[in-house]
């Protein structure tokens, strides 16, 4: 609730505005995405934004109208997968962590051979553009890479921040617990 005014979405992720006090709908937006799940959206107060994610998508709308705030991501739509993962599966279904002019994020992503890195990435609130990203699996070459058993690195994925994260806004630090990295459930390679 914020300045009287109850925003949610439903099961079928409809963003929708009511009036705290009153309950009398001031507006909804459908997305129209089928199958996607997420437990709640988020609020940047600099330009009374709502942002909320279905499936692979950052949808930001105008907490005001409900609108889509067109200057974010296309048309108030941003994809979340990392160039190259097209057909790979990600989806974010915990609300991001807004800090400042930030919306960072995780993902969730399969437990098999085919599953994404995991990364933390952050996004510009105000247009959708990418800040900064940590990978929890290190590329060839970043700090960390020499630990792995050699050309297990080309193969690995997980290692995702699939649920909430807590963020110590005072101090600017993101913890983010992950999965392990992938596949998981077979220790031999």
């Amino acid at each position: 609730v914020i300045d009287g005014v109850l925003y949610g979405l439903s099961p079928k992720l409809v963003a929708f505005a009511l009036d705290a006090a009153t309950g009398s709908e001031l507006w909804r937006y459908d997305p129209k995405v089928a199958g996607a799940a997420q437990r709640g959206l988020m609020y940047w107060p600099k330009r009374k934004t709502i942002f909320f994610t279905a499936a692979n998508e950052l949808i930001a709308l105008n907490a005001t109208d409900g609108t889509v705030v067109s200057a974010f991501g296309q048309d108030g739509r941003l994809d979340l997968r990392p160039a190259g993962a097209a057909r790979s599966y990600l989806a974010v279904t915990v609300p991001g962590v807004v800090y400042e002019d930030n919306l960072i994020f995780g993902f969730s992503t399969t437990e098999d051979e085919h599953a994404l890195p995991g990364s933390i990435r952050s996004y510009s609130a105000a247009d959708g553009t990418l800040q900064w990203q940590f990978d929890a699996i290190p590329k060839i070459g970043d700090p960390g890479a020499e630990t792995w058993a050699e050309g297990s690195l080309d193969r690995a994925g997980g290692a995702n921040a699939w649920t909430g994260m807590a963020l110590d806004e005072a101090r600017g630090i993101l913890f983010a617990p992950t999965g392990s990295a992938t596949p998981d459930f077979y220790g031999g390679d």
